[in-house]
């Protein structure tokens, strides 16, 4: 039965529907058509927008087509789900068309056609990028849409034909999930048989046995799809017709990624198969959950420390011998029947006849030369010390060795003890020594004042024992999800977390105590405090900035601007301005009293993963996922 589309003769460049005049035809299917339009208000003529109409004869389309309005405008606030700006209907003319053929069949209709006013995401859809791009712009654009399908199913919605198709880019590529025609309300038992349920391609296993039965990882399902496609410019699974594909998708293990494109990360291969698990329990639970692994399997394993041989090198080896290999021993052991020989390394032997390699020999008591030599100068090295130390206790204390007066710069680390009464004099006139700090030391004959100055002492560096330095003082609980980033106050009192729970959390640094959550910043990056201490920033997954008071915990301001994540944030050292840095590829400047934008440097090819100010100020530091670091003149 050859399929057919319903065209409704009145729409064409020029018309207008209600306060929109069409532009051009977008697409067409078997539900209606797309069309460019823009307002005829001239006020707005830069504005465009999408207008989808509904030709199709059939009541429960139209129905779906209602219910994808009000959906629309309870899910309006998510950045990453298109928006509805206006709805209304038309009296039209339609006329059945053979698809393949192109050919009119049936009768023209006059019918109520409604239509559907939207967002235009101009860059089009994601079909287009099919293969074409790198892992990491993929990461950018599943972490965008992840965070609109979690804020769908948080409503209760769950999308059901998640595709490429369906995924729109607007001019600063934030993507848009449109076609919420078939999104199912979740507990909801009421569903259409037969076409309308998804598309088979990205469907999951069970879509196909019962489309009554579907859960929020239907969207994860197809979510890994749209991924697998990304990569690879290829479909996981293909057939003929429905029926194939829903044997493929119910009973075939997902293809190797490297079958389609080389060189990919090796742990993905497992998280696409997670998010595409047959049985729904086992894949992630959340679209976010998938973004982020998907994230992480892009960071390259750290190669195997090198571990250098245990056994020591005998007394041949160090005078030039070649040691023995540890991986494979024993060298001394070669096939050719004549061994190599090696010539004598100390020039002063060298009438001796060469000799062949030996195994390595038991260490010799007698010491090696080089090591009497080191011996010797280290001896005369500390002698010469002693002998200065000699000379500045004897001027120190009023001795008669008085050596040709000279001055020399030297690192000292001094002691200071509580003055006593005789110390008075001195500390009227002499300028206290910091500790480790450079200073001139005069070696001339002391003055009376300088008699009763407290001693310095030249005290060398002792590490610490590995127990001191890195005791474990705490470990804080409490976030539910992934820790992104951590910050302390300036004045080391308080601890911020942010987290992919959508919260952050402020702690006592020193007991551990849970202080304050701040809420509804979703998918927490980054946090930063001001160098005052008054104000904190997080750098969020819906692209945003905001500015808490670390003292009550209030939100200051949001600041909007990125169309990506926003993976780090860093005031100045002066906090009058605050930089971040996006999935975007940018790094934007603020005002952080005004919450102004200031500036946006633009260089980085991929993600900026981290941002950091120089101590002056005046320059800004920022690392990408295209393996560069930029400086930037922030003056400049």
């Amino acid at each position: 039965m050859n399929e057919t589309v319903y065209a409704v003769i009145e729409l064409e460049a020029g018309y207008q529907v209600d306060k929109y005049i069409l532009e051009e035809r977008l697409g067409s299917g078997g539900f209606g058509e797309v069309w460019l339009a823009r307002h005829q208000n001239r006020n707005m003529e830069g504005k465009k927008y999408a207008v989808k109409f509904l030709s199709i004869p059939d009541l429960s389309v139209k129905n779906r087509f209602e219910r994808e309005i009000k959906i629309l405008a309870q899910l309006d606030s998510n950045p990453h789900i298109i928006k509805a700006t206006d709805c209304g209907e038309i009296i039209g003319t339609i006329q059945e068309i053979d698809k393949a053929t192109e050919k009119v069949i049936g009768e023209w209709k006059k019918q109520i056609i409604p239509f559907l006013v939207m967002e235009y995401a101009v860059k089009g859809d994601l079909s287009k990028l099919v293969g074409k791009i790198a892992p990491a712009e993929i990461a950018g654009y599943l972490a965008q849409i992840a965070d609109g399908l979690d804020f769908a199913h948080k409503h209760g919605y769950i999308h059901r034909d998640l595709k490429p198709g369906n995924l729109l880019r607007d001019s600063q590529n934030v993507i848009k999930i449109a076609d919420f025609g078939i999104a199912h309300a979740e507990g909801s038992t009421s569903t259409r048989t037969g076409r309308g349920l998804g598309t088979a391609t990205h469907m999951a296993p069970e879509q196909f046995e019962d489309a009554k039965r579907v859960g929020n990882t239907v969207d994860i399902y197809s979510l890994g799809v749209v991924a697998f496609q990304l990569l690879t410019g290829s479909l996981p699974f293909l057939g003929a017709n429905y029926v194939q594909l829903a044997n493929a998708h119910l009973q075939k293990s997902v293809p190797l990624l490297s079958k389609y494109r080389m060189g990919l990360p090796s742990g993905l291969q497992a998280v696409i198969e997670k998010a595409m698990a047959k049985e729904a329990s086992t894949r992630y639970q959340t679209a976010r959950a998938f973004a982020a692994a998907f994230e992480r399997a892009l960071v390259p394993e750290k190669p195997a420390p090198v571990v250098p041989p245990t056994e020591a090198y005998s007394a041949d080896a160090r005078r030039g011998y070649p040691p023995p290999n540890p991986v494979k021993p024993p060298q001394y052991e070669y096939p050719n029947p004549s061994p190599p020989v090696y010539p004598p390394v100390n020039p002063r032997i060298e009438a001796e006849k060469p000799r062949p390699y030996q195994p390595p020999q038991a260490e010799k008591t007698r010491p090696p030369r080089r090591r009497i030599k080191l011996g010797w100068l280290a001896g005369i090295g500390l002698l010469v010390v002693a002998v200065i130390v000699a000379l500045l206790t004897l001027n120190a204390s009023g001795g008669s060795a008085t050596p040709t007066p000279t001055t020399e710069a030297t690192t000292v680390v001094t002691t200071t003890t509580a003055p006593t009464k005789a110390d008075t004099t001195a500390a009227a006139t002499a300028t206290p020594i910091a500790a480790a700090t450079t200073v001139a030391i005069a070696t001339t004959a002391p003055t009376k004042a300088a008699t009763t100055a407290p001693a310095t002492t030249v005290a060398t560096a002792t590490p610490l024992p590995p127990s001191a330095s890195f005791k474990l003082l705490n470990t804080l609980s409490g976030h539910s999800h992934w820790v992104e980033s951590v910050a302390y106050s300036p004045d080391g009192k308080t601890l911020a977390s942010g987290s992919l729970d959508n919260s952050i959390k402020l702690w006592d640094a020193v007991t551990g105590k849970e202080l304050r959550t701040l809420s509804d910043h979703d998918y927490v990056r980054s946090v930063a405090y001001s160098p005052d201490g008054k104000t904190l920033a997080s750098g969020s997954g819906d692209n945003s900035i905001k500015l808490w008071d670390t003292a009550t915990g209030k939100e200051l301001r949001t600041l909007n601007g990125h169309s990506n994540s926003v993976y780090s944030v860093a005031f100045s050292p002066d906090g009058k301005t605050l930089a971040s840095g996006s999935g975007d590829n940018s790094i934007k400047l603020w005002d952080s009293a005004m919450g102004k934008e200031l500036r946006t440097l633009s260089g980085h090819s991929q993600l900026v993963k981290s941002i950091a100010f120089s101590p002056d100020g005046k320059s800004l530091a920022s690392g990408s996922w295209d393996k560069t670091i930029k400086l930037w003149g922030v003056g400049s």
